[in-house]
């Protein structure tokens, strides 16, 4: 890993196996993480540290390297906001690269017109809705300008501001892409804020669980998916506080051994919105939110009635990820579905209705996705078994399989019986066949 010449707090620096930290800097997972946005130092190693000392500092200083490279069109640029008005901000280029990798010898000038400020409504955009003087800005060069300043842009997603104090001398953290909010007071300001939510929609895991004390908790996470269906397997993720605690649902699943996942509807939504709010401890969210408990039949764990799909599920593992800060690790659980749970009147020939559930989603920030609408499409060319299997029923899957079996059989196809055997070794596979 290369140490980078600039970084943001949470960027990765070095790995504790090369580097020593030095001020400015944290380790997270054997790994030296910046605390600060600045620029990167890496000292020589001495008797007391017997390796580099990598350190950020908030400020430029002597030891900093630099490079002598300008800035072109098409370059990805961090900056800091010095001065707005109606018509534009202008900041001073401070690095080259998403991360600041190549700090600039000095500083370059940019100016962030309102046209470049955002890609849509732009009759609309205010600049001083956008930036505000001290603002850290990643964008990037559109034009060399006139002599005096570059034009930069920051209308794409992926621009805008990505570190920023509110005038109250908090640091802030982005709830919109339109909005950040101070870490701490909690008080909101307006900015174009980088990275908006792009991962889109994404199923809500409203997770039930069970305190090892008889605890019922209930509460929704914005990132949830199925990992396999034969056997089936679903994951959600959580984010510990930034003093590093657990979500209750992780200590109570991995505590007992099991978790429910209910699915959130439309007609449940102000229901899912109850259950993400703080709730003082032994406070029950089933009951703050009106809802309903049913019993599951293989894990003691409590499903919501209200919803017309439950899965049960006994805890696999948990994974933990470095997550940067204000954010905290992320704990990935990953469970095995042990029973499933459908309401007939969601039922169409067989199959769930989506018309019928009318599942929300999660769009990131404040906003959400109902799906109502749905199209068909078919792999063209593709055999009514491989669709079947593709189609999610195990029962087809297994059925494919066996088709495969008896035409493989039926044209002496070696390869086939090599690749079914891998998994006793392919030289007993091929010894078997010979």
């Amino acid at each position: 890993m290369a140490v980078p010449q600039f970084a943001l707090p949470g960027d990765s620096l070095a790995a504790t196996s090369t580097h020593t930290p030095s001020t400015g800097s944290h380790v997270f997972a054997s790994t030296i993480h910046a605390s600060l946005a600045g620029p990167v130092t890496s000292a020589a190693p001495s008797k007391k540290t017997p390796s580099p000392a990598v350190s950020v500092s908030s400020s430029t200083s002597p030891s900093t390297s630099y490079t002598a490279a300008l800035p072109s069109v098409n370059d990805i640029i961090l900056g800091r906001i010095t001065r707005t008005n109606p018509r534009q901000a202008t900041l001073d280029i401070l690095a080259l690269g998403p991360t600041g990798t190549l700090v600039l010898r000095e500083p370059f000038s940019a100016i962030i017109r309102q046209q470049d400020i955002r890609a849509t409504e732009i009759d609309k955009v205010k600049v001083n809705e956008s930036f505000r003087v001290g603002d850290i800005v990643r964008g990037v060069v559109i034009s060399l300008g006139d002599e005096r300043s570059y034009f930069a842009s920051t209308a794409k997603n992926e621009f805008g501001v990505v570190l920023a104090v509110s005038e109250g001398g908090e640091q802030m953290v982005p709830v919109s892409w339109k909005e950040m909010r101070e870490v701490n007071g909690g008080k909101t300001e307006l900015r174009k804020v980088a990275k908006p939510a792009c991962v889109v929609p994404r199923p809500i895991g409203w997770i039930s669980t069970r305190s090892s004390s008889g605890h019922d908790n209930l509460a929704p996470y914005s990132q949830f998916t199925n990992l396999t269906f034969d056997p089936p397997y679903v994951l959600f993720s959580s984010n510990r506080t930034p003093l590093g605690h657990r979500k209750d649902t992780v200590n109570n699943a991995q505590e007992t051994g099991f978790f429910a996942w209910n699915l959130a509807t439309y007609a449940l939504r102000e229901e899912v919105n109850i259950t993400a709010q703080q709730l003082d401890p032994g406070e029950d969210e089933f009951v703050a939110a009106g809802l309903e408990k049913e019993d599951a039949r293989k894990i003691p764990v409590k499903l919501v009635k209200e919803s017309p799909v439950r899965f049960e599920c006994a805890f696999d593992r948990v994974i933990e990820l470095p997550g940067n800060p204000p954010m905290g690790t992320v704990d990935i659980v990953i469970g095995r579905v042990l029973a499933v749970h459908i309401a007939d009147n969601v039922l169409t020939d067989g199959k769930i209705d989506i018309k019928k559930t009318e599942p929300i989603a999660r769009l990131g920030y404040y906003e959400y996705a109902v799906v109502r609408d749905t199209f068909e499409m078919r792999i063209p060319g593709t055999n009514k078994a491989l669709l079947d299997g593709l189609e999610g029923s195990a029962k087809a899957n297994r059925s494919l399989e066996k088709t495969e079996e008896e035409e493989e059989e039926e044209e002496g196809n070696i390869v086939g019986h090599l690749k079914r055997s891998q998994s006793a070794g392919a030289e007993a596979a091929l010894g078997k066949v010979e």
